[in-house]
């Protein structure tokens, strides 16, 4: 029986009813509308059990509700937090009316999106099993938990594998535009430009080379200087601010680009599969999943990709999510070195990472789940091994968090007199919920030092703990 995808292959030369199946399964549709279609529909279909309660578990993402009401209701630009992500934020601001299940399904829309073009992308470079490759991609845990929260993660995403499918196709201004439109939502994508550039550059012939270059370059800085704009024009370059504490412990530092970013099943099969990828192909070796010549300027713009992502890691290593420009573009170097046995495992490992497996930090008080091992001692830490994987336990938070949002708000609406909460990390969730910070004659803060709360302090109002 003849393959259903666009070259015969070692699966479709297997005999047994359920080979071409398995084969469709894994290869997608062969047209490229309809494999794009295939991998938008799956990915959304994995999200959309998980676009609540609340705008997630990370405080940026309440900010960025926040600030899109603020735009909305204002019609002025309104920074969810510094340096901003003004192409998210606008957009947004069309949406939030439709609360956080619309603020966030537009995250898993662009992470779907995300997986479509990758697709694309993958089976443009020579590789059959491009829907697992995209899927592999889309369930990497990070990606899967940005992707269902009102974050701006996903979207840059989108926007640099599209920038790099339109670059593949040799359409500089596209791909120019795409890429300052990532810049637009996450600065820090500007550090991605060298992959596209460098596809771009060997896709063209000689004669189109550098004036393609030009066009796409040009076009990157212009969309992304006109996405700053508002903020320049009120701020200088005083909005290129990182918030956070950027010393951290090297445990975390090491945690974070590792079995948070691509969870445990991932990092083991990831230890496995990068010695392999590295170590030196014989001549008679099994032709990997993409048999096809990198060329070196392509493979150099590629590293350069993943070394910007890192240095910018190691600048701010905050958050796991800083890393996720570099996963397609690690996913595509080890398709080009890996045999397909080998990258398919690697995928499955990924498949399941979202839902298998995660450590966590070991707090009192808080109830065991089911499989759990611990506390046990790394770094001076004690941490707990969990059953059920990053995107169920970041469910769990997800719901622990609007409970524990409403009691606080409980609290405050019992107090009488004039009174002022200090709710730290709290205040964006807070902010978003009361679209400010007054409930009552309770007054929200963030921190005891602002001089709001030394005012109010004067004219008589209680320092009151909201945790009991």
């Amino acid at each position: 029986m003849r393959d259903l995808g666009t070259t015969e292959g070692p699966l479709s030369q297997g005999r047994g009813p359920h080979r071409p199946v398995i084969d469709a399964l894994v290869t997608g549709p062969s047209g490229s509308a309809a494999l794009f279609g295939t991998a938008f529909v799956i990915v959304v279909l994995m999200r959309a059990p998980f676009l609540g309660p609340g705008y997630g578990t990370d405080p940026d993402a309440w900010s960025v509700a926040y600030a899109a009401r603020q735009i909305a209701e204002t019609g002025r630009y309104f920074a969810s937090r510094f340096p901003g992500s003004p192409v998210q934020e606008f957009l947004c601001s069309f949406l939030w009316r439709g609360g956080p299940r619309l603020l966030c399904g537009a995250s898993a829309v662009m992470s779907a999106i995300a997986a479509g073009f990758f697709a694309l992308l993958f089976r443009r470079a020579g590789g059959r099993p491009a829907l697992l490759a995209a899927l592999a991609l889309a369930s990497v845990p990070t990606i899967h938990i940005v992707g269902v929260q009102a974050l701006d993660n996903d979207w840059g995403l989108a926007f640099i594998l599209a920038s790099w499918y339109a670059a593949l196709n040799g359409r500089a201004t596209l791909a120019g535009v795409l890429l300052g439109l990532a810049i637009g939502t996450r600065i820090s994508t500007v550090v991605w430009f060298a992959a596209p550039a460098a596809t771009l550059a060997v896709s063209s012939d000689a004669a189109h080379r550098l004036r393609r270059l030009a066009m796409f370059t040009a076009a990157s800085a212009l969309v992304a200087a006109i996405a700053f704009a508002p903020l320049y024009i009120q701020l200088g370059l005083g909005f290129l601010q990182v918030y956070g504490d950027r010393h951290v412990p090297l445990v975390w530092f090491l945690k974070l680009p590792s079995v948070d970013l691509w969870g445990i099943p991932g990092t083991l099969a990831l230890c496995v599969a990068v010695p392999m990828a590295l170590w030196p192909k014989r001549a008679d070796a099994v032709p990997a999943v993409l048999d096809r010549k990198l060329p070196t300027a392509e493979l150099l713009g590629w590293l350069a990709g993943i070394a910007g992502v890192l240095a910018v890691y190691v600048w701010a290593p905050l958050e796991a999510a800083y890393n996720i420009p570099a996963v397609p573009l690690t996913i595509m170097l080890l398709a080009h070195r890996l045999a397909r046995p080998a990258f398919t495992a690697l995928c499955v490992a990924l498949l399941v990472s979202p839902w298998l497996l995660k450590v966590r930090e070991a707090h009192a008080g808080r109830e065991s789940a089911f499989g759990e091992i611990g506390p046990f001692m790394v770094g001076g830490q004690a941490w707990v091994l969990e059953a059920r994987g990053p995107a169920l336990e970041n469910q769990y938070r997800r719901r622990q968090m609007i409970r524990e949002r409403d009691e606080i708000l409980a609290r405050a609406r019992a107090l009488t007199g004039e009174n002022v909460l200090i709710v730290d990390g709290w205040m964006s969730v807070i902010r978003t919920t009361l679209n400010g910070r007054r409930l009552g004659s309770s007054t929200f803060y963030y921190r005891s030092g602002e001089p709001g709360v030394s005012r109010l302090r004067a004219r008589g109002a209680r320092v009151v703990d909201p945790f009991p």
